[in-house]
Order: C-alpha cells, then sequence, then structure tokens
C-alpha cells in the first residue's frame, strides 16, 4: 500500500477519506493559527478554512516530486492565511483614505464624490456617510463647515461668525478627528 493512496482516494471523490485525512493534519491548521491573527476568525473558521484548503491541496497534490504532501499543504494554507490577512489589512486602511480624503474636503482641496473613480452606488455611500456625520454635529461646528467648504478662509469665518480664528482653526481640527472617529466606528 503506497504512502499517499488516500490522496487517489480524495481524488476519487471519497468524503470519508478526506474527512479523515484532514483530523491527522488539523494540528497543522491549528499550529498555524496560534502564529498568525485573523481578527474576526473564530476557531471553526480557522478549522473550515483549513479543510477547504486541505481539500484543494489534496486535488492538486502530485506525488514522488520531492516535496510532501504535509508541507506542500502547510505552505498553501498559510499562503491562503496571509492572503486573508492582506485583505483584513485593506479594509482597514480603506477607512484611513476616507478620513484623509475629508480633511482635504475640510481644507476645500477635495471633492468627496469624485465622480471619475466611484460607481453611482460608491457615491450614494459617501454622500449617506457624510449627510449623517453633520446630523450629528453641533450648530456651531455645522457652520464652521459650511462656511470653509465654500470657500471662505479661517479670517473670514472668524469675522462672519464673529468669533476668533484660533477658534475656527480648533473647530476645523475638532471635525478632522470626529470624521475619523466616525470613520472607524
Amino acid at each position: 500500500m503506497n504512502e499517499y493512496d488516500w490522496i487517489d482516494k480524495i481524488k476519487l471523490g471519497d468524503e470519508q477519506e478526506l474527512k479523515k485525512a484532514y483530523k491527522r493534519y488539523e494540528p497543522m491548521v491549528l499550529k498555524v493559527r496560534a502564529y498568525y491573527h485573523l481578527k474576526y476568525f473564530e476557531l471553526d473558521d480557522w478549522l473550515q478554512e483549513g479543510f477547504i484548503i486541505f481539500h484543494r491541496s489534496a486535488l492538486s497534490f502530485i506525488k514522488n516530486n520531492g516535496v510532501t504532501f504535509g508541507l506542500y499543504f502547510k505552505k498553501n494554507f498559510t499562503r491562503h492565511i496571509i492572503s486573508l490577512l492582506r485583505k483584513e489589512q485593506a479594509v482597514k486602511r480603506r477607512g484611513d483614505l476616507e478620513a484623509c480624503s475629508y480633511e482635504n474636503e475640510l481644507n476645500g482641496e477635495y471633492d468627496p464624490i469624485d465622480k471619475d473613480t466611484l460607481s453611482s452606488y460608491e457615491q450614494m455611500l459617501v454622500k449617506e456617510k457624510i449627510e449623517l456625520f453633520n446630523k450629528n454635529l453641533g450648530v456651531f461646528e455645522l457652520k464652521v463647515m459650511t462656511l470653509y467648504n465654500g470657500g471662505f478662509a479661517t479670517g473670514q469665518c472668524a469675522a462672519i461668525l464673529k468669533c476668533s480664528e484660533s477658534e475656527i482653526n480648533r473647530t476645523i481640527k475638532s471635525l478632522q478627528k470626529k470624521f475619523k472617529a466616525f470613520l472607524y466606528e
């Protein structure tokens, strides 16, 4: 009996053999889990991802290629987890990009709804997000934002609102911080 006969059975669709073989390699999944951290992954998610990659690895494994199945599976699974980590990081960075864009908008340098790069659905989401943010602002903050985004300099805003320019600058900084926090909620 060959060392990898169970792989041939899996390739022929033997689910029982797949489950039995996976149980032998499950500790490898747990070892990779101890090394990497995926924010929203629970144990069941790790085991499920491990099972999927195990099955794919068994189907694509070539015997007598100088690599053991265990090493082949571990490499495939580790690469899969790294790919999931990259996606997770990309989602985290999306908020940073939006926050920066809003800061630029407060400086009058950016239209938050860039019609060239955003789909109509994304444009709608951005508009809704900004409207929701604006609803949570105080009267003074809303006036400052409206004037400043309308092209008025901080000195002009201060004169119109009858306050100091430093108060306008503090309000603008506060708006920037609030918007960043709002994006991460």
